[in-house]
């Protein structure tokens, strides 16, 4: 829930998540990087699904998606992480 500011559209934001395949495969840690992720919401620059996900948390929130394919990290990424055609990731 978070007991922070809300996220909203045009704010700098910076998150930590972790995503995995569908069969619980981990593709990417961004909770034990030195870095979390910093993006400012509306601009584009990361996964579509990113942008919808976050406005409206609280600051210090948690949240669990499943994204559909179409909205992750595209083709060229899919193959880098070895994710199969058609794999949604949460």
């Amino acid at each position: 829930v978070g007991t922070g500011p809300v996220a909203m559209c045009g704010q700098e934001v910076t998150v930590r998540y972790t995503s995995y395949k569908q069969d619980n495969k981990q593709i990417e840690d961004f909770t034990t990087r030195d870095k979390p992720l910093t993006f400012t919401l509306g601009d584009n620059t990361i996964m579509p699904v990113l942008q919808e996900a976050v406005p409206g948390m609280y600051a210090g929130g948690h949240r669990s998606i499943t994204v559909p394919l179409s909205m992750s990290y595209g083709i060229k990424e899919y193959q880098r992480t070895e994710l199969m055609s058609g794999d949604d990731v949460r």
